[in-house]
């Protein structure tokens, strides 16, 4: 149960900083 709680955390850290590197890139364009 553990492990599968931090997979989810990590999971969601990832994507977050995904959507965060990628508006950035697409901010300046606007």
């Amino acid at each position: 149960m553990q492990a599968f709680f931090y997979m989810a955390i990590s999971v969601i850290t990832l994507a977050e900083f995904g959507y965060r590197t990628e508006f950035r890139e697409l901010a300046p364009s606007l």
